[in-house]
């Protein structure tokens, strides 16, 4: 390396250093030298689970706006830095270790339930609060303490969908299909299944697949061969094309769901197959709030907000992290306080309530039914 490219190399190490500088305090200083909170959101903005990642990521960035809008956090504005991790472990690890050690954030939100487990010691180690902002569950709960859950019960959704099967559409025998590289459907099968048997019913089928799977033929087939009253499929939009071949082949009985169900993609990749399948989802309220938060998203991204549950959780999930910072301060021991300490925070998904292990548990789902022109209503 000659002279000359030393010398550019440290005026860009300098400048960097005068625009970008971390101190001690948890803040940034950018620019002009106003101090910044800088808040972190990783998740899958590309490939096959985009569809979730990006919704719930916009629902972050709109409260970002609205906070900054109203003036910040005690004066200090947010700043949100967003790594695209494609649902890709390696790079979800990665992210985490790079924003708490290079970027100096010490809140990460994400959309990602099963590489959070993974990245427990990464918290730990770089003393970093890693916030669920799409799920919560009793296994997320025993993550030790630097993890948090803000959005829906996951285990309720099992058991609510496993009491609308037996005691409401009186299925006696189900088979299960779900994607097996993603703890959270693992968990929505056991809460399915315990709850099923309790009732007095039977899984009698139960096929895993892995992730960029699209044929679904062979697995439709010994579904055929067993003796059910309906299928619960657990994906993301691939089981899209589950629910078509299924169709196609001529299988007949009802599908079970989840909320994504409701995602576009899927429904694009069902086509009619998706009319009458019944799956949990939760339903944005009737009020001034939610009004509001959906006109905001549609004059931001120049769309409707057609699948409101991951924005939702997303915007929840920032304020209460950014009420937390308010109450107890930017260090990660002021923000595992201040989220504990949240207390009927009313949000667009309800009230929410941290329960003393660090996960809600006050958003749940209801049943809601498929139509032919792909529309989904409340089954009551």
């Amino acid at each position: 390396m000659n002279r000359a490219v030393i010398a550019a190399v440290a005026v860009v190490l300098v400048v960097g250093m005068a625009f970008f500088a971390f101190n001690e305090t948890g803040f940034f200083t950018v620019g002009s030298g106003r101090p910044t909170i800088r808040i972190a959101w990783i998740g899958p903005l590309s490939g096959n689970y985009a569809s979730f990642g990006g919704q719930n990521m916009r629902g972050v960035e709109l409260a970002v706006e609205k906070i900054n809008e109203g003036g910040g956090i005690n004066g200090k504005p947010l700043e949100l830095v967003v790594e695209d991790t494609q649902a890709d472990r390696k790079q979800f690890l990665n992210a985490v270790q790079k924003l708490s050690t290079v970027d100096g954030v010490n809140v990460i939100l994400t959309s990602q339930y099963t590489e959070l487990f993974a990245a427990r010691n990464i918290a730990e180690r770089n003393n970093v609060v890693l916030v669920d902002a799409v799920d919560t569950s009793g296994e997320l709960a025993e993550q030790g303490d630097n993890i948090f859950g803000i959005g829906i019960y996951d285990e309720a959704i099992g058991f609510s969908l496993a009491e609308f099967a037996a005691e409401e559409a009186g299925h006696k025998r189900v088979g299960i299909v779900f994607l097996n590289s993603e703890a959270v459907f693992e968990l929505f099968k056991n809460s399915f299944k315990e709850r099923f048997e309790e009732l007095g019913g039977r899984i009698v089928f139960e096929e895993g697949y892995l992730a960029d799977e699209s044929d679904f033929r062979t697995i439709v087939e010994k579904a055929k061969s067993h003796d059910i009253d309906a299928l619960f499929v657990l994906n993301y939009d691939e089981g899209g094309f589950l629910l078509r071949q299924a169709r196609e082949l001529g299988f007949e009985k009802p599908f079970l769901g989840i909320d994504t169900f409701s995602s576009q993609q899927f429904l694009d990749n069902a086509g009619n197959a998706v009319e009458g399948a019944t799956f949990t989802f939760w339903t944005p309220p009737e009020n001034q709030e939610y009004r509001a938060f959906s006109k905001a998203y549609e004059e931001k991204y120049g769309e409707k907000l057609v699948e409101p549950l991951f924005a939702s959780t997303g915007f929840d999930a920032m304020n209460a992290v950014a009420l937390a910072i308010e109450k107890e301060g930017t260090s990660t021991e002021g923000i595992k306080k201040g989220l504990l300490g949240i207390k009927e925070m009313q949000g667009i998904t309800g009230g929410l309530t941290m329960s003393p292990d660090g996960i809600v548990r006050t958003i749940k789902e209801e049943i809601f039914v498929m139509e032919a022109d792909r529309s989904f209503h409340p089954l009551k």
